[in-house]
């Protein structure tokens, strides 16, 4: 068991939308476990022409498959999860843009300091959840601790 990290903060836990991946296969009608690279023509085996197979996948979907990642870089981490759902949280990369207390202050989070955090999130992250809005089945705003 490694080492976890711990987040106390704004998060997002984001249902996408499932990806469909068809995958294309050379395969032998005789030999279906065998796998054939894609510029075989024959069986290595019988000699048979392959035919083509495609095979429809579908993917659980990845931060940067709903935020393109040249334009959204580094602004949400997605963190491994055993939830079905995603979950992101804003990367310590900018650690100004989302905080509202210094790093160095001792507070108590109470409910007016969740409500200031969740206000300075949407506000500053107002065009990515209006993508949001279209790219996935649903998000939810979330202020918490996230153990990773």
């Amino acid at each position: 068991m490694g080492t976890k990290e711990t987040y106390i903060g704004v998060f997002l836990i984001v249902k996408g939308k499932p990806l469909l991946e068809i995958i294309t296969k050379n395969v032998c009608k005789k030999h279906l476990k065998l796998r054939f690279e894609d510029g075989e023509k024959f069986c290595s085996e019988c000699g048979d022409a392959l035919i083509t197979k495609k095979e429809e996948h579908w993917e659980k979907p990845y931060l940067y498959d709903i935020l393109e990642e040249d334009k959204y870089e580094d602004i949400f981490c997605q963190v491994d999860s055993e939830n079905e759902d995603m979950i992101w949280i804003v990367n310590e990369v900018f650690p100004d843009r989302d905080h509202i207390v210094s790093e160095y202050e001792f507070v108590e989070i109470d409910e007016k300091m969740v409500k200031d955090y969740v206000k300075n999130f949407k506000t500053n992250h107002k065009e990515i959840l209006e993508v949001l809005k279209e790219r996935v089945i649903s998000f939810e705003i979330k202020f918490g601790v996230v153990i990773y």
